[in-house]
């Protein structure tokens, strides 16, 4: 019998069921999937500051010191 699946948590999880009693000893071989090519893969890598600079500067409406104090305005904590 051979079967595939992924580790979870440090436990292998199998693709499918396994018809066997609980504390069967099992061997398995560890391998590589190779990667997937696709467009996404062949772009380069952005920092989130990079991949976020078209948005900067769109919300409009702010209050003056929401940048100080945006946890007050969300979560309503204390200001400071």
């Amino acid at each position: 019998m051979e079967l595939e699946g992924t580790v979870t948590g440090g436990i292998i999880v199998p693709d499918e069921g396994i018809d066997a009693p609980d504390g069967t000893r099992v061997r398995f071989e560890a391998f590589q999937l190779p990667r997937e090519t696709s467009v996404e893969s062949d772009l380069p890598a952005l920092s989130f500051a990079e991949a976020m600079a078209e948005f900067c500067g769109t919300a409009k409406n702010l209050p003056d010191d929401y940048a100080l104090n945006h946890e007050h305005y969300r979560h309503g904590t204390p200001k400071r």
